[in-house]
């Protein structure tokens, strides 16, 4: 689902890193049709991050969300959320990296919003934005499809399309499983700098 942006979003259990009692934050777009957004806080004008739809660049990103954090959010659907990860762009964009580990889930329809830790040796709290990118393996085996089966890889489409902030598919049975968009889009010029406290234990 897309989210809308320039709405107001809420961690009630807070960001791992923060003061408990920053909880309210506003998501703006970076630019019209950008994989890029600010998340910056009502509450500190001090406080803010670059977020970025992990989707736009890693085209096999995927995760299963915990049982106890989609009953936090309230999502019963992968539709029913969007998918954001933490960019850190302290040494500058050609050297930002992202926080794969640990994504932003937003219940789309009403705001609520959770940073993810995941437990998956796929992915880092610092992938290279630009860069390898982080290998994606069934447990059937490397790069396997269903039963087992091999998988082709991945293939970038051959021009930029704009992309919503998550395009998940349905996978059946508990936990949701959130798959990887289809698109890919080039990033625009001085996304930020990404400073600031940096969630699920990032360093600068």
């Amino acid at each position: 689902m897309a989210y809308e942006r320039g709405k107001t979003i809420t961690f009630p259990a807070g960001l791992p890193g923060l003061p408990a009692e920053l909880t309210r934050f506003e998501l703006v777009a970076v630019a019209e049709e950008s994989p890029f957004f600010f998340l910056q806080s009502l509450q500190d004008e001090n406080t803010g991050f670059i977020l970025v739809n992990p989707f736009a660049f890693f085209l096999d990103y995927e995760f299963d969300l915990p049982e106890e954090d989609a009953r936090a959010l309230g999502i019963k659907a992968p539709e029913e959320a969007a998918v954001f990860c933490i960019v850190n762009a302290s040494r500058g964009l050609a050297r930002a990296t992202v926080n794969l580990l640990a994504p932003v889930v937003v219940n789309a329809a009403t705001g609520t919003a959770r940073q993810v830790v995941l437990v998956d040796e796929r992915y880092s709290i610092r992938q290279p934005l630009f860069g390898p990118r982080p290998e994606n393996r069934d447990p059937a085996g490397p790069e396997a499809g269903p039963a087992g089966e091999p998988r082709p890889p991945a293939e970038a489409p051959s021009r930029p399309q704009p992309v919503s902030p998550n395009r998940p598919q349905l996978h059946p049975g508990p936990p949701l499983r959130y798959l990887s968009g289809t698109s890919s889009e080039s990033p625009p010029g001085g996304a930020g700098t990404g400073e600031g406290v940096d969630p699920a234990g990032e360093g600068k």
